[in-house]
């Protein structure tokens, strides 16, 4: 068997087992002691909630999306569907599979599946009379595969690999060695998920470094993206090198990843944990924190496109930027000069002189004429005074800046410029200009994301910090400062918000969200072009899109949580506008994946 055989067939026995437990519950999952029978040597463990949670959720999730009729099949029945005798499974207990090596010039696929049976001489028969229950059972699936198979406690083990079979035993405290090789944001991950997947990182060193680049130059093409729309410039470059560097410096330091999928009636959660080694420099530096704070609570409760909080408290911010800056070779004597972004911050400034950020884009009422970006919103968290007097040193030094592609940018400052709500606003202004031959693109590309007086706002300090707008929209401002005030709605505690929140990691340091409801709304339009059908008032009705991340003992967790509703605009679009969409036909056979 060659080595690409190998790998699919391990990849496919992941996927197989994954996709038969697609019906998380987004609450404590139950079951995960298959933990107690995993072999602590497997390469990738992947486990389940119990039976019973999987059918039940499964359920759950088709009758809020609609899709019970299509699907009225439970997870169980995919098992009996493939020859393994659902009615002798434990349903009460978890089904587990593990990868116990990755090396490509193995012969077999070398997996042990754990299947949780009532009766393992009831379970044996179903293959036919003459199986033997003692000792290892050579039997054939109903696929056409050989297989062997012994009775090992509760569970039946069962692998492509003789040797596999005839060597595993239950090994003493196995679930312990896993949690502790997960840490507590992986445990967590665990006991929420109804699947998941254990990874022994260590084991990845030969492709350890593919992986980082991988992600880095990931990475790269966004910042790419960002600067050409106008954000990066030297920002670009800073943002991409900083992330780069973090993300060289956790997996450099991993011991484990794991990833989880919860579903239920409220939707479906993904979530992704990194810990690194006890002891490791980046672990130090993220400690996490007791709890986290919302810094969406001082924005508008409005229509949003994007909104974020970020927190900083659970992490060793100076520090960290110094381990950041010696990846990065720079010289610790121009820690304050990283090549600035005007209108901006630099990465490191930014997150030296305060303690947390808060973002919101809402929709322009001129829609895409009046720039994507034009009403967005930052409010800084920190010491005011401080973080102003940067702001205008750093506006006020930057004069000319070289982009992408010879594009200039040249910054204007002007201190106490308006008085809004009581509060003196500094304003200032950002022009880009290039070659004559660019002249045309960089206008268009400056009205089309901040509008037609380009990049330009307010800074003004308030109680904890500065906001900062990209227009100079005093309404913005005056609605920011009231909800600050407590005068009027702040969004963090808008109850949509809430229920995505539900579904995110404890104590998340990190909440954003994608509002397709203000972006429907935006760039509707376009879409109806683009897609004669479609529904654009139901998409305006969506809620969001929410993403996470909580940090604790040196770990970090992430999730994305999709909504039911969002799910079932998905699955009506993938049923209305499938063949369209895939350039084929309705009734015309689909070319195939691989």
């Amino acid at each position: 068997m060659n080595a690409v055989r190998v790998s699919s067939l391990t990849a496919a026995s992941a996927f197989f087992f994954a996709g038969l437990t697609i019906t998380a519950p987004i609450t404590l999952a139950q079951g995960t002691e298959v933990l107690s029978v995993a072999p602590k040597d497997a390469k990738i463990f992947v486990g389940t909630a119990s039976l019973g949670e999987l059918d039940k959720n499964w359920k759950a999730l088709m009758t809020a999306i609609e899709m019970d009729a299509m699907m009225p099949f439970a997870p169980t029945d995919l098992l009996g569907q493939a020859g393994l005798d659902a009615a002798s499974l434990d349903k009460t207990r978890s089904v587990g599979l593990a990868v116990m090596s990755l090396d490509d010039e193995v012969i077999e696929p070398p997996i042990l599946v754990l299947l949780p049976v009532t009766d393992y001489g009831q379970w044996l028969s179903s293959f036919g009379p003459d199986v033997q229950a003692e000792g290892v059972a050579e039997i054939e699936t109903p696929m056409g595969m050989p297989a062997y198979v012994r009775g090992a406690g509760k569970y039946a083990v069962m692998s492509p690999t003789k040797a596999l079979v005839e060597a595993y035993s239950p090994q003493e405290n196995a679930a312990a060695h896993y949690k502790k090789r997960v840490g507590a944001v992986g445990a967590g991950v665990i006991e929420r998920a109804q699947v998941f997947a254990v990874v022994d990182f260590e084991s990845l060193a030969p492709l350890k470094q593919q992986i980082i680049e991988g992600m880095t130059e990931a990475i790269s093409e966004q910042m790419a993206m960002a600067g050409a729309m106008g954000m990066g410039l030297p920002m670009a470059d800073q943002v991409s090198e900083m992330n780069a560097a973090l993300v060289s410096m956790l997996l450099d330091e991993c011991s484990a990843v794991v990833a989880g999928m919860r579903f239920s009636e409220r939707g479906m959660a993904m979530d992704f944990a990194i810990q690194t080694n006890e002891g490791s420099e980046i672990g130090a530096l993220l400690p996490g924190a007791a709890e986290s704070r919302n810094l969406l609570t001082g924005l508008q409760d409005a229509p949003f496109m994007f909104a974020m909080s970020l927190d900083y408290g659970g992490v060793k911010i100076g520090p960290l930027m110094d381990a950041l800056r010696g990846r990065l070779g720079l010289d610790e004597d121009a820690a304050g000069d990283d090549a600035a972004q005007p209108g901006m911050m630099p990465m490191s400034n930014i997150w030296r002189n305060t303690d947390g950020v808060a973002m919101a884009v809402y929709p322009s009422p001129g829609g895409l004429v009046g720039g994507l970006l034009s009403r967005s919103i930052f409010m800084m968290s920190g010491d005011s005074a401080r973080i102003m007097t940067m702001f205008r040193e750093l506006m006020s030094q930057t004069t000319t800046a070289e982009g992408m592609g010879g594009v200039q940018v040249s910054a204007e400052y002007t201190p106490d410029a308006a008085e809004i709500a009581g509060v003196k606003a500094d304003a200032y202004a950002v022009r880009m200009s290039g070659p004559p031959e660019m002249t045309a693109q960089i206008q268009q590309m400056q009205q089309m994301v901040y509008g037609p007086a380009g990049l330009q706002g307010y800074v003004l300090p308030v109680k904890g910090g500065i906001i900062q707008t990209t227009s100079r929209n005093s309404e913005l401002v005056e609605k920011t400062l009231a909800s600050m005030r407590g005068e009027a709605p702040g969004l963090g505690a808008n109850r949509v918000l809430a229920a995505v929140d539900a579904m995110l990691p404890p104590n998340p340091s990190m909440r954003f969200y994608l509002g397709l409801g203000a972006i429907s709304n935006t760039v509707g339009p376009l879409l109806a072009m683009g897609v004669p059908g479609l529904d654009i008032a139901e998409l305006k009705a969506l809620p969001p899109i929410g993403m996470g991340a909580s940090i604790a003992g040196g770990g970090l967790v992430g999730s994305m949580v999709v909504p039911a509703p969002v799910l079932k605009a998905i699955a009506e679009m993938a049923q209305q506008f499938g063949p369209d969409l895939m350039g084929g036909e309705e009734g015309e056979e689909e070319p195939p994946l691989f």
